[in-house]
């Protein structure tokens, strides 16, 4: 069962889904772009059992609800400090994130308030053209070419 968390941070407030153990570890899980902690739903059936999984809808996606105009790193590295006050979180810890997710993750990797195990970015090429992440992420080109721009400009849209 999935138990709902909201943490409130200087932009907005954050919607989070926890559920599982901490018998192998803890799994912080990120979607991408224009999905929501659902996207997580099969990760959640294979791995409740073995992991403690804390699933993060993004800003502009799902229950967040985001008060600026775009969220920055910064935003992002609040966020961790805030799961790190109100979640234990076990040794080691993975950092997961799909699609968009992957390249914001990988964007604060080396400033997180916690040590990490390992990042695992799943299709993160999904900003650019390609035939895999048309069928993975069905994101229009158009759109992958505006985030992929506000990415590059030091901000997350």
């Amino acid at each position: 069962m999935l138990e709902s968390l909201t943490l409130k941070t200087k932009n907005g407030f954050w919607a989070l889904k926890l559920t599982g153990s901490h018998v192998e570890g803890t799994i912080l899980a990120f979607h991408g772009f224009a999905r929501d902690t659902h996207f997580y739903a099969r990760l959640v059936d294979a791995m409740a059992d073995r992991f403690r999984l804390i699933l993060v809808d993004l800003p502009f996606h799902g229950e967040t609800c985001w008060n600026a105009e775009y969220f920055t790193p910064e935003d992002l590295l609040e966020l961790f400090e805030k799961i790190s006050e109100v979640e234990d979180l076990r040794m080691p810890v993975y950092l997961m994130g799909h699609s968009l997710a992957g390249r914001l993750l990988l964007a604060v990797l080396p400033d997180l308030p916690f040590p990490i195990e390992r990042m695992i970015a799943l299709t993160s090429d999904g900003l650019a053209a390609n035939r895999g992440s048309f069928f993975s992420d069905r994101i229009p080109f158009r759109l992958r070419l505006r985030y992929k721009t506000a990415i590059l400009d030091g901000r997350f849209v």
